[in-house]
């Protein structure tokens, strides 16, 4: 993501509540009483969620596509061991007591096959517990949509375009930053992103068929039970 200027989308993430994000996990993970003492963080980012969950007496592994965002995380985690992959190819030679993934990371996966190959390899080296969110199919379809948005943040301003093409169930962004720099002058920067459009019960199934024998499905920003208004649905899947 923001593969040439990640510190754009670390500096963008103002309005993105991941310590209540991470108390919800966490819940979670006390009520199954796991206390992790290795965890893998698919789509790791810039670590913005990672400092909720790291600390140095645990096994702590990141993986993300972008080596920008990859560079950020390494200077804000150090010892934490970071590795550049598509998640869509994920090579990890070790298991992991706790392995997870946020902020729909899951939905850029476009290729079902191949979700479903990480979904079968995530059974293989998970040892308790696997936990990861989606952009429900209301979010992609109701809120996104075909629709627009302008935002302005600082010394940032931008445009937000999307794309819904029903009959592949993607969803096109199209983000154009406007930076201002030290003359006052804005650079331009684009971005494009696709989101593959998953409904709950097909990625219930899917890990179902990855071997995952108990999944709880919750509304990730409420905490509590789904409903039809849910834009984030949080997966806890356990062996």
């Amino acid at each position: 993501m923001y593969k040439e200027f990640a510190y754009i989308y670390d500096k963008l993430t103002f309005d993105i509540d991941y310590e209540k994000y991470s108390k919800v996990i966490k819940y979670e993970l006390k009520k199954l009483n796991i206390s992790p003492r290795s965890i893998l963080e698919l789509g790791i980012g810039s670590g913005n969620m990672t400092k909720y969950f790291y600390n140095p007496s645990v096994n702590y592994t990141g993986v993300d596509l972008s080596e920008d965002m990859l560079e950020l995380c390494s200077g804000k985690f150090p010892n934490i061991s970071l590795s550049k992959q598509d998640l869509s190819n994920l090579e990890i030679d070790e298991n992991f007591d706790f392995i997870f993934s946020t902020l729909d990371t899951i939905n850029y996966i476009l290729d079902s096959e191949k979700l479903q190959s990480l979904f079968f390899r995530i059974k293989e080296i998970c040892n308790e517990v696997f936990i990861f969110d989606v952009n429900t199919p209301y979010k992609l379809i109701d809120i996104m949509g075909n629709n627009h948005f302008v935002y302005e943040y600082e010394d940032i301003f931008y445009t937000w375009v999307n794309q819904y093409y029903e009959k592949d169930n993607l969803v096109d962004f199209y983000i154009d930053f406007f930076v201002k720099n030290e003359d006052n002058f804005y650079r331009r920067i684009r971005e494009t992103q696709t989101e593959k459009i998953y409904s709950l019960d097909t990625l219930r199934f899917m890990l179902y068929n990855s071997g995952f024998s108990n999944i709880k499905i919750i509304d990730f920003d409420s905490g509590k039970s789904l409903n039809e208004e849910t834009q984030r649905a949080l997966f806890i899947c356990t062996i």
